[in-house]
């Protein structure tokens, strides 16, 4: 006889897994319409005036959050119904209070230095848009971080729809109003992260107690454990648009951001969904054994949502981004088909660093980001100054496909599997997936 409460389980983890699924779909489909209005109202040019005005300081704030949120979410997830929770709870976000402060200060400050020269006319828009954008994001991910580590992934839904949408509609308001320019639409960014705090806030309820030293202890050294690989993922992850930004014109940033919009649809889907439940489900398996069985399964699901989107996308790509983004961006359909390959390739990678470091194994993801880096490096300017927009993506495309490859022989060593057991077409994975739908498997032994 089942038990109930094994059934009210694996309905609550369907519930979870098909609310954040649906929720990453629509994320991605208000993402998609707001880059739409964003490129047709402000054209090539001003898109990419958009794009070098935020690139900065959200590069920045990445470098100084030492992965707070991260670490939040490792530790509520290894305390959850403890007695011990609120004292995690409260010691991480005062933690990230005093550090959201110093970085928004060190990011300020540094935005005279890392901006080109091309864009130091606009030096005071970005610090201003810094000083509120920095604090503001590294609250709002904290308290992500938090309802993630719970494992409440309704409620995470729910607050990670709030962002975009909120965005969404104040540059609709804005369009409706004629306010929409580069400016307006960065207001939106801090407007829409504001939003989104407060309602994680209040959905979270966090408890904020007496600071405890050695929670504080622990959380800080698990967030600079994991921010030494971040800093690389971050650098790897990011480097492209710097090349673009640093080489090319603003247009062509325009062009590129559009790229980017089209292609990010397949890798948002798993690393915001198969991503968020992989990091909660390797943390509580338990032994080698439970690691590796929670790795496959999600590794071949990844695959194949990878390949069947980034493949439809690119097939529809050279009607559908004229379409619908104008036909000033009809030039970025190759710059899009190739960055969906490299999306394949970036979005595995990935995934495999999600796994490994939930066990707290961050050197093989360390190792995967520094190749990705360095291939970019040597082959991103050589692409824009040969190739133009097609040469930066050509070189990420062969720079994360050095890296996959790396990062899974590293990989295979720690977790001993067959590279076959990771394509996601066979009989066996597809038998998986047929049972998923029904009833979604235990794989937490």
């Amino acid at each position: 006889m089942t038990d109930p409460s094994e059934g009210q389980s694996l309905r609550a983890k369907r519930h979870s897994v098909i609310a954040s699924f649906a929720t990453t779909g629509l994320i991605l489909l208000i993402s998609l319409a707001t880059s739409v209005i964003l490129a047709r109202s402000l054209g090539p040019d001003g898109r990419g005036l958009l794009l070098a005005l935020t690139f900065w300081p959200a590069l920045l704030a990445a470098m100084f959050s030492l992965s707070m949120p991260e670490a939040i979410a490792y530790h509520v997830a290894r305390h959850v119904g403890t007695p011990e929770l609120p004292r995690v709870t409260g010691a991480g976000l005062q933690l990230v209070l005093v550090i959201a402060v110093i970085a928004t200060i060190i990011v300020v400050a540094a935005l005279m230095v890392v901006v080109p020269s091309k864009y130091q006319g606009y030096l005071s828009v970005i610090m201003l848009y810094a000083a509120a954008f920095v604090p503001l994001n590294q609250l709002e991910q904290s308290v992500r971080g938090l309802l993630q580590g719970r494992g409440a992934m309704l409620s995470l839904s729910a607050v990670r729809l709030l962002q975009p949408l909120s965005y969404l509609l104040i540059l609709l308001a804005c369009l409706q109003l004629g306010m929409l320019d580069v400016t307006t639409a960065m207001g939106a960014v801090i407007c829409s992260l504001a939003i989104c705090l407060v309602g994680g806030a209040v959905v979270a309820r966090p408890a904020i107690q007496r600071l405890d030293a050695q929670r504080t202890k622990e959380i800080t050294g698990t967030g600079w454990t994991f921010h030494k690989a971040n800093i690389l993922m971050y650098l790897a992850s990011e480097i492209d648009k710097a090349i673009v930004l640093i080489f090319l014109t603003t247009v062509q940033a325009g062009l590129f951001a559009v790229a980017l919009a089209v292609s990010a649809i397949g890798t948002g889907v798993v690393l915001q969904s198969l991503g968020l439940m992989l990091m909660h489900e390797m943390a509580t398996a338990k032994g080698v054994d439970g690691h590796r069985k929670v790795f496959l399964a999600t590794m071949r699901a990844a695959f194949a949502v990878l390949l069947l989107v980034n493949g439809a996308v690119a097939a529809v790509s050279p009607w559908a981004i004229p379409l619908l983004f104008g036909r000033d961006f009809a030039s970025a359909v190759p710059v899009a088909i190739l960055l969906l390959v490299m999306g394949v390739l970036k979005g595995g990678r990935q995934m495999v660093d999600k796994a490994l470091r939930a066990t707290r194994h961050t050197k093989t993801g360390m190792i995967g980001e520094a190749t990705a880096l360095t291939g970019i490096l040597v082959l991103g300017p050589i692409g824009a100054i040969l190739g133009g927009l097609e040469g930066v993506a050509l070189g990420a495309v062969v720079a994360q496909a050095v890296a996959l490859i790396v990062v899974l022989v590293l990989t295979k060593r720690r977790l001993v599997f067959r590279f076959v057991e990771l394509w996601p077409f066979r009989a066996r994975a597809i038998q998986e997936l047929r049972s998923f739908l029904s009833k979604p498997p235990q794989i937490n032994p």
